[in-house]
């Protein structure tokens, strides 16, 4: 089943909810919720989404190892560091498919959804599915197999460099209203395909 904490300021999980749900719970809801520690997260052994956009989370510092989940969306965040994160998400989630990064620092192709940084776009594309090659959809489309040959090929040359403390400050509100936006779209995507699956 689906657990939601969404907008509920929980800052972490509590005990008594993750004793009694987690281990039946295979869609947990943590977006904007205020979480500072995944505290108590090890404890849903079942799950296999694992949603924790907008949470201002830089990283995965101190997450558990969760082999189970297959979709991890960290959209809305504050992730500039993408080669770490991508190791902790190796680390973490082996057997993700589905992985989520729009409007993260550290993906600059989506910083404006209306006209997206098409190089950019292609770029980050090839540096993640290089990492993980296992990836169905990221960033909410589908991986096609052209894709995946090229990154193959140059998926390591297309290392992201960290943007600079400047520009990282000139965009910030900027980027809280397209999050806003963005993250409002995927809740809608989300509960189409709910409807969708029955």
């Amino acid at each position: 089943g689906e657990l939601s904490l969404a907008f509920r300021e929980v800052s972490f999980i509590p005990t008594e909810v993750a004793l009694r749900e987690g281990g039946v719970v295979t869609t947990l809801n943590l977006t904007e919720c205020g979480l500072r520690s995944p505290t108590n997260l090890e404890h849903f052994s079942q799950l296999t989404t694992l949603i924790l956009d907008k949470n201002e989370l830089a990283s995965l510092e101190g997450f558990p190892e969760m082999p189970s989940v297959q979709t991890l969306w960290c959209n809305n965040n504050s992730i500039e560091d993408l080669p770490g994160f991508i190791d902790a998400v190796l680390r973490l989630y082996p057997n993700v498919t589905y992985l989520s990064l729009m409007r993260n620092p550290c993906n600059r192709a989506y910083m404006d959804i209306v006209q997206p940084d098409l190089d950019a776009l292609r770029l980050y594309r090839l540096y993640v599915l290089h990492r993980i090659p296992a990836l169905r959809t990221l960033d909410a489309n589908d991986v096609t197999g052209e894709e995946l040959s090229e990154a193959r090929l140059r998926g390591q040359f297309a290392v992201p460099r960290r943007p600079s403390a400047k520009r990282r400050s000139s965009s910030g509100a900027e980027a809280q209203a397209v999050a806003r936006r963005q993250a409002e779209e995927q809740a809608q995507r989300l509960a189409a395909a709910r409807q969708q699956r029955g």
